[in-house]
């Protein structure tokens, strides 16, 4: 028998310390997943369905190209920075540039996606630094995206979203040929759009089956859309 001797007092105290500070931080951890869990059940609550009803659509043009901005992770500084690149170009007789984008607000919290028709405005003046979990970004003063509408949070992961966003533009803005430009993280073989928020990617077969449902209610082809891909994510189309 090995005797070890008794710890003294300030073993003790140590290593009830120890012990204390162990549980603390289980306690803390436990706090924090609680609030996130309650934070993403909020979230889910409030994500709504895209309307994709069109009362009067504009007349038909020659091009009409959709652009799906998915800036619900840590992409969206450089999102807001590229999307205000398209209002500088904007829309014109001949091509309607028609954008979805989902962000941040300039607080670095979650806001309303804003969709339409993207048209010329000036490139805004000035922005400020805001701090998010994610890292500091640059927010500009000046609206982004000038005439849209908002619609509500959406969930950029689900592959409905982007189904009523296509069905959506495609009704308002017809035209000859569509092109359709994702922007956003891409995974390879496992997909794209990430939404941080609800933790969901669209996967390449549900991107599949998006275009294959956008081509039996419009009745255009595949072949009549074209496809552009950001972020290293390639379509098998």
């Amino acid at each position: 028998k090995i005797n070890v001797g008794k710890p003294d007092s300030g073993d003790q105290r140590n290593i009830l310390q120890k012990v204390k500070d162990y549980f603390d931080l289980n306690k803390i951890a436990r706090e924090n997943e609680k609030k996130e869990k309650e934070e993403q059940k909020q979230y889910l609550k409030d994500i709504v369905t895209l309307n994709t009803k069109v009362d009067s659509p504009e007349p038909k043009k020659k091009w009409t190209t959709l652009y799906y901005f998915d800036g619900n992770n840590n992409l969206d500084p450089m999102g807001r920075h590229q999307f205000s690149s398209l209002t500088q170009l904007g829309s014109d007789k001949n091509t309607n540039l028609v954008g979805l984008y989902s962000g941040f607000d300039a607080d670095g919290k979650k806001t309303s996606a804003e969709r339409g028709l993207i048209e010329k405005s000036p490139a805004p003046k000035s922005s400020r630094r805001v701090d998010t979990p994610s890292g500091g970004r640059r927010v500009h003063e000046a609206p982004f995206f000038p005439g849209s509408e908002k619609v509500g949070q959406l969930d950029m992961g689900d592959p409905k979203t982007l189904q009523d966003f296509i069905k959506w533009g495609m009704k308002k803005y017809p035209a000859e040929h569509y092109a359709l430009v994702l922007w956003d993280h891409g995974a390879g073989f496992m997909g794209s759009m990430v939404d941080e928020k609800t933790n969901n990617i669209i996967d390449n077969k549900e991107l599949a089956g998006v275009l294959k449902n956008v081509s039996l209610v419009t009745r255009i082809r595949l072949a009549d859309i074209d496809f552009v891909i950001a972020h290293g994510f390639i379509s098998l189309l």
